[in-house]
Order: structure tokens, then C-alpha cells, then sequence
């Protein structure tokens, strides 16, 4: 009788250990590790989705310029400073391997997460560009880049020099073009053939930004140089983007 309670007991024991926190973060960090940028990886872009979703309907429809940008830098200060102690921390890190491992790629268990770059490429394009531009680059990125993504490692057959592939480039253009003559129609109240060239402009530059073979963060580089190209291009055609409200 007690060896068979000894035996459960025993049992138990490695049945809890099995569930520890610890145990958990170890398993989330190997499929971390296993993680590869080829393999789709949808519910990471399902999340920058609705990131750059909130923040554009914060930035463009709810509050005012200056009160968005205090509110980006506050809240996304204090993302990066957590995501830099999370490298000096193992208790920090384990913690956010339990949490967000599933949204991790491998070099982010060594470096910056995504978020942390999103953060600084909105306040970058925020504090570089008028605010139109600015929220074109902020829907680039959010629309745009998760759609590429998805596209290219499910049904890209053609690749670029960059990794990227031509149909997630096509599919980037569609989606980003929709998406900047939906901001220079309704939002901007431009002509709809001024916004139409607004779109496929604004598609070009999108699906050429996402495409660049950056050496930074594409969530830090998307953003800044959509809307620099825009900015460029739509002034020397002869047709700037109007201020935003």
C-alpha cells in the first residue's frame, strides 16, 4: 500500500512539474527556435493587424495629433523598456515566453521584439511627415505588410532578390491601393481621380517598401519609407495629399 502511494505521489509530482511555469516557457522557446520566417505564421500578422488598426483609428479618427503622439510615445516607451529589460531579465523573459512566445520569431529572443520596432516606426513617420502621410504609412503597414506576408509564404512561387516574392508584393499593392483610396476619398475628401491616383501610387510604394531588401526591421522601415515615397512622388505629379483633420 504505501509503495502505491509512494508511486502516485511520484506520479503527481512530475505530472505538476510538468505544468510549471518554467517548464512551459522552455517548451514555448524550442518552437520558438523551430520557428522559421518560410513557415506562415498567421496569428503574429493577425496581431500587427489589429495594432495598426487601433493605432490608425487613435491617430486619424478619435484624438488629435499632438494628444496621439504623447499617448504612442508613453504607451510604446513603455513596451520598448520592458522589451529591454526582458534581455537583461530571465525572470522578464521567461514570463514573456509564457505570454507571447506564439508571436515571437527566433532573433527576438536575442534582440527587440516586433513591437518594439512598430512603436518606433510610427513615431518616426508621425514626427517626419505630415500626419496624411503618416496615417498611409501607418495603413501600409498594417494592411499591406501582413498580407504580403501571408500570400508570399503560402502562394509565392517567384521570388525576389529580397526573400520576398512577387505574389505577396501583387497582393500587398492590391490591399495597400484600397486602403490609401479609402483614407484620400473618405477621410481627405479629395476628387476620386486625384484619389485614384492616390491609390495607385500609394500601392507602388507599399509593395516597394515592403519588398526592399532593408537591413533594419521591416515594422521600422515600412512606415518611414511608404510614406517618404508617397510624400515624393505625389508632389512631383502635382497632387500632395491635403492636411489631414
Amino acid at each position: 500500500m504505501s509503495d502505491t502511494r509512494e508511486m502516485s505521489m511520484a506520479g503527481n509530482s512530475r505530472m505538476f512539474a510538468s505544468r510549471t511555469p518554467g517548464r512551459r516557457a522552455r517548451e514555448e522557446k524550442r518552437r520558438v527556435l523551430d520557428r522559421v520566417r518560410e513557415t506562415p505564421h498567421e496569428s503574429r500578422k493577425f496581431y500587427h493587424f489589429i495594432m495598426g488598426a487601433m493605432c490608425f483609428t487613435l491617430y486619424g479618427l478619435v484624438l488629435s495629433e499632438k494628444a496621439a503622439m504623447w499617448l504612442l510615445a508613453g504607451v510604446g516607451g513603455l513596451f520598448i523598456a520592458i522589451d529591454l529589460l526582458r534581455l537583461r531579465w530571465s525572470w522578464l523573459q521567461t514570463t514573456m515566453l509564457r505570454l507571447v512566445g506564439n508571436l515571437m520569431r527566433r532573433e527576438e529572443l536575442h534582440g527587440l521584439t516586433a513591437n518594439s520596432w512598430y512603436v518606433l516606426g510610427m513615431l518616426g513617420s508621425g514626427l517626419l511627415f505630415p500626419k496624411a502621410y503618416a496615417l498611409c504609412g501607418l495603413a501600409f503597414l498594417a494592411v499591406g505588410d501582413p498580407v504580403a506576408a501571408i500570400v508570399g509564404t503560402r502562394w509565392g512561387r517567384v521570388p525576389l532578390r529580397s526573400g520576398k516574392s512577387i505574389e505577396g508584393s501583387v497582393a500587398n499593392f492590391v490591399v495597400s491601393a484600397i486602403a490609401a483610396f479609402a483614407i484620400s476619398r473618405f477621410l481627405l475628401q479629395m476628387p476620386p481621380a486625384d484619389a485614384l491616383l492616390v491609390a495607385v501610387l500609394g500601392g507602388a510604394t507599399s509593395a516597394v517598401a515592403e519588398a526592399a531588401p532593408w537591413p533594419v526591421n521591416d515594422n521600422l522601415a515600412i512606415p518611414i519609407t511608404s510614406a517618404a515615397l508617397l510624400w515624393l512622388v505625389l508632389n512631383i505629379v502635382g497632387v500632395p495629399l491635403p492636411v489631414a483633420p
